[in-house]
Order: structure tokens, then sequence, then C-alpha cells
């Protein structure tokens, strides 16, 4: 944001940062405050950014508490996320996409002092393979359904060794990367429905019509990510 810098904390030990607020069960947060939400009388907007902060511990970057690489290198995954979620400004995102986007850039490789954007698709490959041979890609819901889950429903599956996380990944990836041009639009024209107020539902067509309906998003979908040796399944889409 033009004249002003982001808040980052960065704690050296797990338990400052579980005392300043941060989850115990989590590598990083963005503690933000009031956003308008998809609906409320317009377009969504920034309310006040001068509460918002972003905070990692240590170990999350692959840090020992005295500041020394406990690792080959440092981890940046988990401060990008975060960083991910501030740069949106607006929490009236669906918890697919806000954590999909926020983990499809937490997957760019940091080289150097850049972010390598070129890589970044290689990288969230290697992800989904690897999740896939963990069977965590084999989900209970249809896709149509995880684009309009709440977040508590979304970290609940996580809890079952479901990957919500990469899959919320893949999607935003499948229409980047593996859509073709008109995947790009739809991930554009969706977004802007919620940035004016369109509810989520409404919105989510907009990821739909390209394919006609839910069901053939669904199969193209599994189609796409079979092309890359990812098998991906969901419940099937009632008629």
């Amino acid at each position: 944001r033009e004249g002003k810098k982001y808040r980052v904390e960065l704690w050296p030990t797990k338990q400052q940062y579980v005392a300043q607020g941060g989850s115990p069960t989590s590598a990083g947060v963005f503690m933000f405050s009031s956003r308008k939400m998809p609906g409320d009388n317009g377009p969504i907007t920034e309310k006040t950014l001068a509460s918002d902060k972003v905070m990692v511990p240590f170990e999350s970057l692959g840090l020992s508490a005295d500041g020394h690489v406990a690792k080959n290198d440092i981890d940046t995954h988990v401060l990008v996320h975060e960083l991910t979620h501030q740069n949106f400004v607006f929490n009236g995102l669906p918890i697919w996409c806000n954590e999909g986007w926020a983990e499809y850039v937490g997957y760019v490789p940091y080289v150097g002092e850049d972010l390598d954007f070129t890589r970044c698709y290689a990288v969230i490959l290697h992800k989904a393979k690897e999740q896939s041979s963990h069977g965590a890609l084999d989900f209970p819901f249809t896709l149509e359904e995880f684009l309009t889950m709440d977040q508590e429903t979304m970290y609940s599956y996580m809890g079952q060794g479901k990957d919500t996380y990469t899959l919320a990944t893949m999607i935003i990836t499948f229409y980047v990367h593996l859509d073709g041009k008109k995947g790009v639009e739809a991930l554009k024209t969706y977004m802007q429905a919620l940035i004016d107020g369109e509810s989520h539902e409404a919105a989510t067509k907009h990821l739909i019509e390209p394919h006609k309906n839910s069901e053939k998003l669904q199969k193209d979908f599994i189609k796409a990510w079979k092309s890359k040796k990812v098998p991906v399944s969901f419940k099937e889409v009632d008629d």
C-alpha cells in the first residue's frame, strides 16, 4: 500500500507466538480488523487496516529460536501465505478461495530476493502428487459443494486426513494453468462478482458456466489433473 508498510511480527518461540494470540495448532496467522462482506450494501472494501498484522513463529520459517537456519534453507511458505491474506485486504472470499490463493502464492519459490512465479506450477504439481499418493485427495463431497463450503467444515476435513488446502490450491491452479484462456477469464469474472457483492452461490455459477454444468466441471477437473498423474476423486454429482 502506497506510503504504508505491512505489520509483521516474527516470534523466536512458539510460546511467545501463542501468548500474542496465535493458535497453538497454527503455523502462522493473519489477524485482521473488520471487513465488509458480500451483499453488505455494495462492493467489498477495506474498512480499516490500522490493526492488521501477520504473526509467524521462527520455527515456521525453519529457524531456531536464536535465529539460525535449522534446516537446509529458510522456508517462506507460511510467511508468504499469511501476507497474501493481508494483500487481499477484504475477508469476504469463500474459504476455499481465500486459502487457495494464499497457498498458491505461498508455493511460489523464493530465489535470492525475488518470488519465482515461473516455477510455481511445478511446485504445486509436486505437492499434489505427494498428497494424492497418501490418499488425501479422495473427497466425500462434490466439487461444487466444496466451492461453497463454510470454513468450519473445510477445516474439519483436514482433521479427517482430507487435504482441503491442497484441493483449494489445485482449483486455483486448474483455472490459471490447466483450463486455458476460458479458465483464467472464468476465475477473473468470479473474483469480480465477489468484489461486486454477489453471494458465494451466485458467484460460483461463473466458475461452472464455461463447463456447462457442475457435473461436467467436476469431470473436467478430474481429467485435467489425471493427465498430470494426480488422481483426485469426489462424490458423484446428483442428477
